[in-house]
C-alpha cells in the first residue's frame, strides 16, 4: 500500500467570527476541549503515518499559528507557508506542493476536526487508480418533487420509492487525497479553487476523480455556526479525543483531565469525562457533570452548578450559579445549545422549544428581571439627561486629539448568540487595527490573543479615559 508521508491543511481561508472573544482568533486556532481546534486534523494525520504538515495561512496569522501549535511540533514537522495574496484553496496547494517528489498528498480544510482511517482511503484511492480522491458523507435527497416551466405552471410531480431509487449525491468533507499530477492543471499565476475550477477541469480531461464514501466510518465534523462549536467540544471530550492534552502535568480525577496549578474544592463533586484547564478555581460544594470543557483560569464559585458546558478562558461564574447545556463567556453571558443537537443551527426556531435549555443564577426569577429591566431604563434616561454635558466634552476633546471617530463600535455576543452593538469612546488611532502586526512581536501574552500593557496606539486623551473608565460611559 502507498504511504502518505505529506499534508497540506488550508486555513487561510474567510474566518467565521462565532464569538467577539474570537475576532483576533484564526478559525483553525479556535479552543475546542482546550486545545487549538486544527490539533485534531494534526493528531489524525501524524496517526496514519504523515510526518511533514504543512499548514497555508494568512500572513498576519502566521505568528499566531507558531506560538500555538509549538507544542506539537515534536511529533511532526510542521511548516508555515503564509499567504500574502489570496490564490483560491487550487492555487494555494500548488504553491506548498510544486516541489514534492511524492505520488500523493492530502489536503485538508483547517476548520474541522477529523478521526479517520486514512490509509484505508490511500488504499481505495490506489486501488481505484484515481488521479483525486474526494472523501464525502451520503446527502439524503427527496423522495418527492415537483418541476414548473417558466410561468410557474406545475409539468410533473417526482415520486421516488426508496426500493428504485437509484440517485446517489454526496457532500464534500473537505478531505482530499491527489496525486501530484493535478498540479499541471493548476494556472499558477492566477486564482483556482480546488471545487469550482480543478476538479471539474481534471473531469473535462478524461482524469479519473472517485468518491470515498465515510458515513459511519469515522469522525467528520465541521464548525459552521456556534451549535457546531458547542456540540464538537462536548464530543471531543466524551470520546475521549483529548487524551493527548498538551500539558505533562495533568492527572485523573473522577474521569477529569486537570491541567497546571487548578485548585479544586474537596468537596467539589466531578462527574466525568471532564477537561479542565490551567490554574482553574473550583469551589466548595460544587458539583460538575460530564461532558464539560473549562478553560484555563477560570473560577467556578461556590456551591455551583456546571453540567454538560463550555466555560470559557478566563471566565468566573458566581456561587450558586446554575449553567446546563451553555457556554458562559467573559463577559458573562451565555449561548444556550439544545442536548444531543445536531450541530446544523443555532437558531431555537429549527428546533422544539422544549428542547433547548438556559441557565439560571442565583436569585433571578421572572419579577427579579422584570424589575432590574425597569430600574435599567429608568437610571439610564437619568443618568443620560445629566452625563450629557460630560459627553459633549470628551466628544470635542477626542476630535481635538486624534483624527477619527468619537466612538468605537463593536459587535457583543448576548442571551442565545444574540449579537448586539456595544459603543465606547475611541481611545485608540483611527488605524489600530492595521499597527496591530507591526506590534505583534511586542505583546506581553503568548498565542493568538494580542495584548499589550503599553499599547502605543492607545492615545494621550484614551490612557485617561481608560484609567478612570470614562471611555465606557455610552454603554
Amino acid at each position: 500500500m502507498q504511504h502518505i508521508t505529506k499534508a497540506i491543511i488550508l486555513a487561510g481561508g474567510i474566518e467565521l467570527t462565532l464569538l467577539p472573544e474570537f475576532e483576533s482568533i484564526p478559525k483553525p486556532l479556535l479552543p475546542v476541549g482546550n486545545l487549538p481546534l486544527i490539533y485534531y486534523s494534526i493528531s489524525n494525520l501524524t496517526k496514519n503515518g504523515v510526518k511533514e504538515i504543512y499548514i497555508t495561512c494568512k500572513s498576519q496569522d502566521e505568528r499566531a499559528f507558531r506560538e500555538s501549535l509549538a507544542f506539537m511540533e515534536k511529533g511532526v514537522s510542521i511548516h508555515y507557508v503564509p499567504e500574502s495574496v489570496p490564490k483560491g484553496t487550487a492555487g494555494a496547494i500548488y504553491q506548498v506542493a510544486k516541489d514534492f517528489n511524492d505520488d500523493a498528498f492530502w489536503a485538508l480544510q483547517g476548520g474541522m476536526i477529523i478521526d479517520l482511517d486514512l490509509m484505508k482511503i490511500a488504499g481505495f484511492h490506489q486501488k481505484e487508480n484515481a488521479m483525486v480522491t474526494i472523501v464525502a458523507q451520503r446527502a439524503n435527497l427527496p423522495t418527492e418533487g415537483i418541476s414548473c416551466n417558466p410561468d410557474g405552471e406545475v409539468e410533473k410531480i417526482y415520486l421516488f420509492h426508496k426500493s428504485r431509487d437509484r440517485r446517489r449525491a454526496y457532500t464534500p468533507s473537505g478531505i482530499y487525497l491527489l496525486n501530484c499530477e493535478v498540479l499541471n492543471y493548476v494556472d499558477p499565476s492566477g486564482y483556482c479553487d480546488l471545487k469550482e475550477q480543478l476538479i471539474p477541469g481534471l473531469r473535462e480531461s478524461g482524469l479519473s476523480v472517485r468518491i470515498f464514501e465515510s458515513n459511519g466510518d469515522g469522525y467528520i465534523h465541521q464548525i459552521r455556526s456556534m451549535s457546531d462549536y458547542c456540540s464538537t467540544n462536548l464530543e471531543v471530550v466524551e470520546s475521549g479525543m483529548v487524551n493527548g492534552y498538551k500539558n505533562d502535568n495533568n492527572y485523573s480525577r473522577n474521569g477529569a483531565l486537570v491541567g497546571r496549578e487548578s485548585k479544586i474544592a474537596p468537596s467539589a463533586h466531578i462527574i466525568g469525562p471532564v477537561v479542565i484547564g490551567d490554574a482553574v478555581t473550583i469551589g466548595t460544594d460544587c458539583l460538575i457533570v460530564g461532558p464539560a470543557v473549562i478553560g484555563d483560569r477560570v473560577m467556578i464559585g461556590d456551591g455551583s452548578l456546571f453540567r454538560e458546558s463550555i466555560a470559557l478562558a478566563d471566565t468566573v461564574i458566581p456561587e450558586k450559579s446554575k449553567i446546563e447545556y451553555s457556554l458562559w463567556t467573559r463577559n458573562g453571558e451565555t449561548f444556550s445549545f439544545k442536548k444531543n443537537g445536531n450541530g446544523n443551527s443555532n437558531h431555537p426556531d429549527d428546533h422544539d422549544d422544549d428542547q433547548w435549555n438556559s441557565f439560571n443564577l442565583p436569585g433571578k426569577s421572572i419579577y427579579n428581571v422584570l424589575i432590574k429591566r425597569i430600574m435599567d431604563v429608568s437610571v439610564s434616561l437619568i443618568g443620560l439627561i445629566f452625563l450629557l454635558p460630560l459627553f459633549l466634552l470628551i466628544a470635542i476633546a477626542i476630535k481635538l486629539d486624534s483624527k477619527g471617530p468619537v466612538f468605537y463600535t463593536q459587535s457583543r455576543c448576548g442571551l442565545n448568540g444574540r449579537e448586539f452593538p456595544m459603543i465606547k469612546f475611541r481611545t485608540m488611532v483611527s488605524n489600530a487595527e492595521g499597527l496591530q502586526q507591526q506590534l505583534w512581536e511586542k505583546k506581553d501574552v503568548d498565542g493568538p490573543v494580542f495584548k499589550m500593557k503599553n499599547d502605543p496606539r492607545i492615545t494621550k486623551l484614551g490612557r485617561f479615559l481608560r484609567r478612570t473608565s470614562l471611555d465606557e460611559i455610552p454603554q
